[in-house]
């Protein structure tokens, strides 16, 4: 009697637990099915049904207009964004988070301090001083204006520094012995890893950048409703 008690909750156990990873399914999976239904409805549906993933009428209004835009273009200017921004990143962030990792400055302490405060400011927040420096600098609508404000984050250089704690001193020493100096053994240690992040970042943001116009737009149709 006692065992076919204990099997019967481990049965309700994980009943519970398979539902509750199907409802994580669906709260992952919901966006891109409404995605998908909302590139078939008519403008007039999908205002009047923001979060509804099924269309009243199913039209392909959408993409015979799509035919009629420079997409093209519009995946180029995605791809070179992307491909410039994530190699600046991985540059950049990776440089400061050594330098605050490993050298000892004047001031260390207060810009690292500096970077956590600005993780906690909300990036729209700074959408209209950029817009305002980058008209002033005559940026505006212009490659370099999509890529160089994005092109180094707090966010990005506090990982970098704490995988660069993570490394054992005894690695960098042995370069120093080697004779390598520092910006060489900021360069030479643990390059696999680095490739590896590279390779996996560039095509996850290719991707973002890509569909982030309806990525947005879905959220905002989520939030109005």
């Amino acid at each position: 009697m006692r065992a076919s008690s204990m099997k019967r909750r481990r049965l309700i156990n994980r009943a519970l637990l398979y539902l509750v990873l199907a409802l994580f399914a669906v709260l992952y999976i919901y966006p891109f099915l409404l995605d998908i239904g909302t590139a078939f409805k008519t403008e007039a549906d999908a205002a009047a049904h923001p979060i509804n993933p099924i269309p009243q009428h199913w039209v392909l209004s959408a993409f015979r207009e799509l035919e009629q835009q420079d997409f093209a273009r519009w995946l180029a200017n995605s791809a070179v964004v992307a491909v410039f921004v994530t190699l600046g990143r991985l540059l950049f962030d990776s440089m400061a988070g050594y330098a605050l990792a490993r050298l000892r400055f004047r001031g260390r302490g207060g810009l690292f301090a500096a970077i956590i405060a600005v993780m906690a400011v909300p990036g729209v927040v700074l959408l209209i001083p950029t817009f305002l420096v980058l008209k002033e600098l005559n940026l505006f609508n212009s490659y370099p204006g999509m890529i160089l404000p994005l092109m180094t984050d707090a966010a990005g250089v506090f990982i970098m520094r704490q995988f660069f704690l993570s490394v054992h001193p005894s690695i960098e020493e042995a370069a120093k012995i080697d004779g390598a100096g520092i910006f060489r053994t900021y360069w030479s240690v643990y390059p696999l890893q680095l490739a590896a992040a590279l390779a996996m970042t560039i095509p996850v943001a290719i991707v973002f950048f890509v569909f982030q116009k309806y990525i947005m737009r879905t959220g905002e149709g989520a939030i109005k409703e």
